[in-house]
């Protein structure tokens, strides 16, 4: 099933190139469904703005019922787009996994052996937690292009209210993101620690049980039981802080991210009260403030 001969090596970029070349055709129908769930979820605040300013502020029933029915069928659209689009790409970095796994399991099961000297605990650990998480390569790729969508929408929506509060929106959010983004490398660093942690572990207890007879025949079993407790210990020390640097990394998120809402809340609001801006494009300003936060 492999692409490659068993005693051929493989690069990183191989592997994520490969998976989005075996999974093109899900990739590509749910590309497209995700792009437009978001060119959809990216109009609601406009359609919100829109039913406020002709139908609620004019009082027209007539215009209001048509803005609710049009709101329903785009909320319908959106739907419908995640949820086949999402089940697209969840099944392709399933399919992808399963794939990995198999490759895995070949080149390991090869009678020419293999040269990666990793054990086999490290193996398995490789062939379970390390392939699904390259097989996401296949969903980031949706994902993606689906939010290089939604900025378009939304940067055309905020500029045609008020070019000066668009642009300091669509330059304000990338800049709050890259300085958020201070911390990848110590969440990468800490990632790949408790990879590691976890693949020695898994090692260490494959040869445990593997060598158990002999154990228990020079009655080292007490000290064998100590090292994988002290493995174990150790793993959870670094899964613990790599959890903490995501949990901190999420605070800091949520945070900048509501002062950044407040503050643009604050200046579409006085634009309002000066007249600028209607009561219904302050509701959508605000609201694909907020909205474009996630894109980006």
């Amino acid at each position: 099933m492999s692409p490659l001969p068993a005693g051929s090596a493989v690069t990183a970029r191989h592997v994520l190139r490969q998976a989005l070349r075996r999974q093109r055709r899900p990739v590509l129908i749910g590309v497209t469904l995700l792009g437009l769930h978001q060119v959809a979820e990216a109009l609601v605040p406009v359609a919100i703005g829109v039913i406020i300013d002709r139908a609620v502020v004019t009082g027209d029933p007539w215009a209001l019922a048509y803005s609710v029915a049009g709101l329903a069928a785009l909320f319908a659209v959106l739907a419908f787009a995640y949820r086949n689009g999402a089940r697209q790409a969840y099944a392709a970095v399933e399919r992808e996994a399963h794939l990995l796994r198999v490759e895995i399991a070949e080149r390991a099961l090869d009678p020419r052996g293999h040269r990666s000297g990793l054990r086999d605990g490290e193996l398995l650990s490789v062939a379970a937690s390390d392939a699904e998480l390259s097989a996401l390569v296949v969903r980031v790729a949706g994902f993606g292009v689906a939010a290089v969508t939604a900025l378009t929408v939304a940067a055309t929506a905020l500029l045609v209210i008020d070019v000066p509060l668009g642009l300091g929106v669509l330059v304000g959010v990338p800049v709050l993101v890259l300085v958020l983004q201070r911390m990848a490398p110590l969440l990468s660093r800490r990632s790949t620690s408790q990879q590691e942690a976890l693949a020695e572990t898994t090692a260490l207890a494959v040869d445990l049980v593997s060598g158990l007879r002999v154990l228990r025949g020079i009655g080292a079993q007490h000290h064998a039981a100590g090292r994988y407790a002290a493995a174990s210990r150790n793993a959870l020390a670094v899964t613990l802080r790599a959890a903490n640097t995501k949990g901190l990394h999420l605070g800091l998120t949520t945070a900048a991210n509501g002062l950044f809402l407040a503050a643009v809340a604050g200046v579409a609001g006085w634009l309002a009260l000066r007249g600028r801006l209607t009561i219904g494009e302050l509701v959508t300003v605000v609201g694909l403030a907020q909205f474009v936060a996630e894109p980006v």
